[in-house]
C-alpha cells in the first residue's frame, strides 16, 4: 500500500497536459537531468556503495536515466523499488539498499510538478535506485560478506563486468526474474529455504527464527554458483553427506566431523583421486597432543596401532626403531619423527581415503570406529570427516572406471596394499555449515546445533538488528 500510494501520488503530480508540456518534458528528462547525472556522478562530493561502478554505467549510456521517465519512476523503476522493498524477504536487510533515502527523495518530489522538480534531487534518487540494485545483485550472487573474515564484499573487476552485463539485460528485456533466477544458487535446498523465509515473514514468525534463515541463506551464497554437474554436500552441523548428480540424491550417509577445538572448515573442492587400504600420515600436532603421551605411557601403544616411526635424512625418510628413542624428553619443541599408521582393521583411515586439494589437509574417509554413527552428536574427529558407507562412493566414482568392479575393489582392500585410484570424472566437494537445511523427500525443515558456535559472529558481522 505505501508503494502504491507514493506511486500514485508521484505519477499525479508530476504528470503534464499538451503539446509544450510534452515538449518540457522529453527536454527536461533528456537533455536537462543528463547534465545534472554526470556533473553528480563524477563529482567527489557523493558517497554511493558502489562509487566504482556507477560512472561506467551511466558514461556508456550517454548518461540516459534507467529508473526516472517524464511520468516519475519508469515502469522498470517501479519493479526495482518493489523489488528493494522486499529485500529481508531474500534474507537480506532492506536499509543496505537505500531505501530509506530512496523513499525521503521520493515524497518531497511527489509534492510538486514535474518541471518544478529538482533535477539535482531526481539524479540523485536515479543513483541511489542504481546503486542499491548493484548492491543487491551483488549480494544475491555472492553473498554480503566474505567467508573467510565476515568483512563486507568488495567488488571485484569481474563482478563489476558482469553486473553490468545483467543490469543490461534487464534494461532490453524490462524483467528481472531472469536475472534474479541466474545470480542466485540454484541448489532446490537454497530456493526452498528462501521461499520459506518470505512465508515466514508474511506470517510474523519470530524474529530469531527469521534470522536464522537468513543466516544459512548467506552461507549458501558463500558456495560457487556452479556447484556441478554431480557433487558432494557434506554439512558439518547435520553430520549428513549427501551425493547429488543432475538435481537428484544419489545417496546419503551419516558422518563424523570436527570436534569443537578442531572445527572441520568450510571448503569447496574436487575429488580427484581415492586411496584404498590407505597408510595414515599423522600431521605432528595430532601425533604429539594426541598420541605421544599414549606413547610415553607404554611402548607397546605402537605396536598395537601399528604405528611406524620415520626420520627424514638426507631428503628421505629412514625407518626408527622406536627403542632407540628416549620418548620421556619428547615434546612438540623437539619431535623430528613421522608417524605412520599401516593399513588394516587398526587404520584410522578405514578402508578407503578420498583426496581433494585443500589447504588444511582435510581428507573424506572410512573409520574402524563404527560405534560413532549410532549417536546423534556425533563431532569427534580431528578435523577431517569420516564416513558412514565409503564402500557405497567408493563404488558410485568408479563405476565408469571399467578396470576397477567392486570384486578388485574388494580385493586391494584385503591385501592392505596401499592403492591410489585416479577418479575417471573428478567429483566437485563443498563442506558447509547449514543449521537449517530442507529435507530432501518432503521438503520440510530440519534445525541443527551451532556446533562450531558461528551463527553469533556472522549474525553481528550482518547487523541485523
Amino acid at each position: 500500500m505505501f508503494i502504491f500510494l507514493f506511486l500514485v501520488t508521484f505519477t499525479a503530480g508530476m504528470s503534464l497536459s499538451g503539446a509544450d508540456s510534452a515538449r518540457a518534458q522529453t527536454a527536461f528528462t533528456d537533455e536537462i537531468l543528463p547534465d545534472y547525472l554526470s556533473e553528480t556522478i563524477n563529482s567527489d562530493s557523493h558517497n554511493y556503495k558502489t562509487s566504482t561502478v556507477l560512472p561506467d554505467i551511466y558514461r556508456n549510456r550517454d548518461y540516459e536515466l534507467i529508473w526516472v521517465d517524464d511520468e516519475g519512476l519508469s515502469t522498470l523503476g517501479e519493479k526495482l523499488y518493489s523489488l528493494l522493498s522486499d529485500a529481508d524477504k531474500r534474507g537480506l536487510v532492506v536499509d543496505d539498499y537505500n531505501l530509506n533515502e530512496i523513499n525521503g527523495i521520493w515524497f518531497s518530489l511527489s509534492r510538486q510538478n514535474f518541471q518544478e522538480a529538482s533535477p539535482d534531487r531526481i539524479a540523485e534518487m536515479e543513483l541511489k535506485l542504481t546503486d542499491g540494485f548493484l548492491r543487491m545483485m551483488g549480494d544475491l550472487a555472492l553473498g554480503q560478506l566474505e567467508s573467510e573474515n565476515l568483512e563486507r564484499r568488495e567488488f571485484s573487476a569481474e563482478h563489476k563486468q558482469h553486473l553490468r552485463g545483467v543490469l543490461e539485460r534487464i534494461i532490453s528485456s524490462g524483467e528481472f526474474y531472469p536475472a534474479l533466477q541466474e545470480l542466485q544458487p540454484s541448489h532446490q535446498y537454497y530456493w526452498q529455504l528462501k521461499e520459506e523465509l518470505a512465508e515466514r515473514i508474511e506470517t510474523g514468525e519470530q524474529a530469531d527464527v527469521i534470522k536464522s534463515f537468513k543466516l544459512n541463506l548467506e552461507r549458501w551464497r558463500w558456495l560457487p554458483q556452479d556447484l556441478g554437474d554431480r557433487f558432494i554436500i557434506a554439512n558439518q552441523p547435520s553430520f549428513t553427506l549427501e551425493v547429488f548428480e543432475d538435481d537428484r540424491r544419489i545417496l546419503d550417509m551419516k558422518t563424523v566431523v570436527g570436534e569443537t577445538n578442531r572445527e572441520t572448515p568450510d571448503i569447496s573442492s574436487r575429488i580427484t583421486h581415492l586411496v584404498l587400504s590407505p597408510r595414515w600420515y599423522l600431521p605432528n600436532s595430532i601425533a604429539v597432543s594426541d598420541h605421544l603421551p599414549k606413547i610415553q605411557e607404554d611402548l607397546e601403544y605402537l605396536e598395537e596401532k601399528q604405528f611406524r616411526i620415520y626420520r627424514e635424512e638426507e631428503d628421505r625418510f629412514v625407518e626408527v626403531d622406536p627403542k632407540e628413542i628416549d620418548w620421556q624428553e619428547k615434546n612438540q619443541d623437539n619431535f623430528p619423527y613421522y608417524i605412520w599408521q599401516e593399513a588394516g582393521p587398526q587404520n584410522a583411515l578405514g578402508r578407503v581415503n578420498f583426496r581433494f586439494p585443500n589447504e588444511h589437509q582435510i581428507n573424506l574417509h572410512d573409520t574402524p570406529d563404527r560405534h560413532l554413527f549410532d549417536e546423534s552428536y556425533r563431532a569427534y574427529s580431528s578435523g577431517c570427516i569420516r564416513m558412514e558407507k565409503p564402500l557405497e562412493l567408493t563404488h558410485y566414482l568408479l563405476e565408469e572406471k571399467n578396470d576397477w568392479d567392486e570384486e578388485r575393489v574388494q580385493k586391494k582392500i584385503n591385501e592392505r596394499e596401499e592403492t591410489l585410484v585416479n577418479l575417471p570424472d573428478p567429483i566437485d566437494i563443498h563442506l558447509t555449515y547449514f543449521t537449517v537445511k530442507p529435507d530432501y523427500e518432503d521438503g520440510s525443515l530440519n534445525y541443527y546445533g551451532d556446533i562450531y558456535s558461528r551463527n553469533e559472529n556472522l549474525e553481528q558481522a550482518l547487523e541485523f538488528d
